[in-house]
C-alpha cells in the first residue's frame, strides 16, 4: 500500500475522469466526480460510494467501453482502453477495501 492512500485513490478517480472524458463515458463520470468530491472534502463516504459500486446488475464491474455502447472509441483501442479501465478499476476498489481496513484514529 502506498504511504499516501487518500492521494492513490485521488489520483486513480482523476485517471479514471480522463479516461471516460476521453470516450465519452456519461454515467460513470457522475459516480466517480462525486467520489473525487468527496475526497477532496474529507469525507469518508467515498468509501461506501466507491465499494457500493462494484457488484451487482449493471455495477461498475459490467462497465465495457465499446462503440455499440456508445463511447466514443474505434473498435482497434478497444482492448486497450477496457485494459486500462481494468486496471484502475482494481486499484480504485483494493485501495477503498484497504483504506476500510485502516484502524480509524
Amino acid at each position: 500500500m502506498a504511504s499516501d492512500p487518500i492521494g492513490e485513490l485521488a489520483a486513480d478517480i482523476d485517471a479514471l475522469l480522463v479516461l471516460f472524458e476521453r470516450v465519452d463515458e456519461q454515467h460513470w463520470t457522475r459516480w466517480a466526480s462525486a467520489v473525487r468530491t468527496d475526497i477532496a472534502n474529507s469525507d469518508a463516504h467515498c468509501l461506501t460510494r466507491v465499494l457500493g459500486a462494484y457488484g451487482g446488475m449493471g455495477s461498475f464491474n459490467d462497465l465495457l467501453i465499446h462503440p455499440l455502447n456508445g463511447h466514443r472509441v474505434t473498435l482497434s483501442d478497444v482492448d486497450d482502453v477496457n485494459r486500462q479501465l481494468d486496471g484502475l478499476r482494481t486499484r480504485i476498489r483494493q485501495t477503498a477495501l484497504a483504506l476500510r481496513r485502516q484502524p480509524r484514529g
